[in-house]
């Protein structure tokens, strides 16, 4: 309301400095505003007194109001014009049932055989141009109606066209708003999967020490060759299916590769319980899945479990 109040009081300090002619022109934009809404509330249109009023100032007000206005203005006019020539015809009419009274009664006082001949006469003639100019005004009027339908027509097509262009434009912005949304939610994908394989990598790396430190611990004894043989068959597994983990989730986060990294994961922590990196895997995707804060993380074993359920 305060800025309502303050733009009206800025109008008005305008309104007060400018010109006479300026104030008489906004005026005469202001009175073809007010009869449009006028028009489309009661479709009263403008009288022959109306369009004079505004007629010195057409010029000015075809560059100011809308094309809507400017066809109400046309509309206007062709109606005063259609009303004159109805005028006009009944004043015809009229003179001819005038002249043709008087001639009886010129016919009945003088019996003058030729005033009443010449009179049949002019009285013919009057009644042929009549008739020809009642056909051109049917003409005309057929014409004024055949250009009112053609302008409703055209009003009608305008609309239906602003309409879809509008709805156009909705599915648009919706369109470009959920584009955004996407790409925001794959950069985020993105990023997440490149810390995932940043900490796989790592514990790629741990595993090749543990697996370089289990060769230098091997005995020449018959079953600590078998053991060592054993682990190192179970960490090149472990390696390979780290290896087709990252390969297969470089360009998806889909609940499938969730899975596999789980596997490979577990697979490395249960070969050597010390491993951080397969651990910091584990806790990350508990915390990810479970929604949970860093001092709401349990146990290892529980991780496990939890996650293996979470992850089926």
């Amino acid at each position: 309301m305060k800025i309502e109040i303050s733009h009206d009081i800025l109008a008005n300090h305008i309104y007060e400095k400018a010109s006479a002619d300026i104030k008489l022109r906004l005026k005469m934009k202001s009175f073809v505003t007010e009869r449009y809404k006028y028009y489309q509330e009661t479709a009263g249109l403008l009288t022959a007194n109306d369009l004079d009023y505004i007629s010195p100032y057409r010029s000015y007000l075809d560059k100011v109001i809308s094309k809507e206005e400017m066809d109400f203005i046309f509309t206007s006019q062709m109606h005063v014009k259609y009303q004159r020539n109805k005028y006009w015809i009944f004043i015809t009419i009229c003179g001819i049932c005038a002249f043709i009274g008087a001639m009886s009664w010129a016919y009945y006082e003088n019996k003058n055989k030729r005033a009443i001949a010449a009179a049949n006469a002019t009285l013919e003639v009057t009644l042929v141009d009549l008739r020809k100019s009642n056909e051109e005004i049917q003409k005309k009027n057929k014409a004024i109606d055949s250009l009112f339908n053609s302008l409703g027509r055209i009003d009608n097509e305008l609309n239906i066209t602003a309409e879809k262009l509008f709805a156009r434009e909705n599915e648009a912005k919706q369109l470009a708003e959920k584009l955004e949304i996407t790409n925001a939610q794959l950069q985020e994908s993105n990023q997440q999967l490149n810390r995932t394989l940043a900490e796989l990598k790592k514990a790629n790396d741990q595993l090749k020490l543990n697996n370089e430190k289990l060769k230098k611990d091997l005995t020449s004894t018959t079953d600590n060759l078998k053991q060592l043989k054993t682990q190192q068959t179970s960490l090149k597994t472990a390696n390979n299916n780290l290896l087709k983990v990252i390969a297969n989730s470089q360009q998806t986060t889909s609940p499938s590769a969730k899975k596999d990294i789980f596997k490979a994961a577990v697979e490395v922590w249960t070969q050597d319980k010390s491993n951080e990196a397969a651990q910091n895997i584990l806790r990350k995707m508990y915390k990810q899945e479970m929604q949970v804060p860093d001092f709401s993380v349990p146990p290892m074993q529980n991780i496990v479990k939890e996650l293996e359920k979470k992850l089926k």
